[in-house]
């Protein structure tokens, strides 16, 4: 059968532990760059009705400022007594 030395399971196990730890690392690493991409998204999308808003603003006071102001009341007539 195979007759393997103890320097050649050392060597194995390692290399198998070697794999194993950069595996776990790099699901490590995508697990957080996937949670940070849907943080930015959340941040763009939150800045982008942000903006809507301001825009919203900004018309509505542009409206109102070219509105024309209504007409005052007309003074009352002082009518001459009798």
């Amino acid at each position: 059968m195979f007759k393997f030395t103890i320097r050649e399971l050392l060597l194995l196990t390692l290399v198998v532990a070697l794999g194993v730890a950069w595996r776990i690392d790099r699901s490590r690493l995508v697990e957080r760059l996937s949670l940070e991409l849907r943080n930015v998204k959340l941040l763009i999308a939150e800045r982008d009705i942000e903006r809507k808003a301001r825009e919203e603003v900004i018309a509505l006071y542009e409206q109102a400022r070219h509105a024309s102001a209504p007409n005052p009341p007309a003074p009352a007539r002082n009518l001459p007594s009798d």
